[in-house]
């Protein structure tokens, strides 16, 4: 049995973050996810954030984005955005806040592959990847999960004060308890590509609002390489931006 004063269900980028802060505040903590370890980043990733300056000194104090693969953070010190049904259009640069830059867009996996191997080098976090939990018993001192992980302790409990569920909107955890969930169905989908462009996109974010839905235009690594993400009702045959 492994006991620890907190455990994280779920290893993705919240629930990571998560646990090196609660691990800075002297908590031992347990991540544990079902899915591998690190994501290897051979192509471009479909999953992307828009970090903040806020967000990266936030990642840079849980020692996280510095092993991140520096190569693939994408800076942008512009920002442009129009309706193109109105008159409706604002744009901003980086130097008008005296910055060097706004943010930077970065795929999901290399965000994570960072905050793993900060968690790595934290003493007070033990992770389990590829590890299924089976069961879920808490009360109001403890909860006691039961893994499966394929490894030497095939069987294992973990003991923990308190569970954080991180394991996204389809949570097992939210079912296991019964959790009460409002869900409303907007009818809407996303669709998103990794695009090359004819021109350079000049570190600029950009979005317009397309009568279909937003329309962002992310500028990634590659001086003409565009992440794209369409939100929105979908049934359209072309875009006019």
């Amino acid at each position: 049995m492994i006991s620890t004063d907190i455990v994280v269900i779920g290893g993705g980028c919240v629930g990571l973050t998560a646990a090196l802060g609660l691990a800075e505040q002297g908590y031992s903590v347990v991540v544990v996810d079902r899915a591998p370890e690190l994501v290897e980043l051979s192509k471009p990733q479909p999953r992307v954030s828009a970090l903040s300056l806020a967000s990266q000194q936030i990642l840079t104090n849980l020692n996280a984005w510095q092993h991140m693969e520096s190569d693939r953070l994408s800076a942008y010190d512009s920002m442009k955005v129009w309706d193109k049904e109105s008159f409706g259009d604002i744009s901003f640069n980086a130097d008008q806040v005296n910055q060097s830059h706004l943010g930077h867009i970065v795929e999901n996996s290399n965000i994570r592959n960072g905050l793993i191997k900060a968690a790595k080098a934290q003493s007070l976090i033990t992770l389990k990847f590829e590890t299924e939990i089976t069961a879920i018993h808490n009360n109001d001192e403890q909860v006691v999960l039961t893994l499966v992980d394929g490894g030497a302790d095939a069987n294992s409990l973990v003991m923990a004060k308190l569970a954080i569920a991180a394991d996204g909107a389809q949570s097992w955890v939210k079912k296991q308890l019964k959790s009460a969930t409002t869900f409303s169905d907007y009818d809407h989908h996303a669709i998103v590509a990794n695009i090359k462009t004819a021109e350079p996109h000049n570190q600029c974010a950009r979005q317009v609002f397309l009568p279909q839905g937003p329309l962002a235009l992310l500028p990634m690594f590659g001086e003409q390489q565009i992440f794209a993400a369409l939100f929105g009702l979908l049934r359209l045959n072309k875009l006019n931006i």
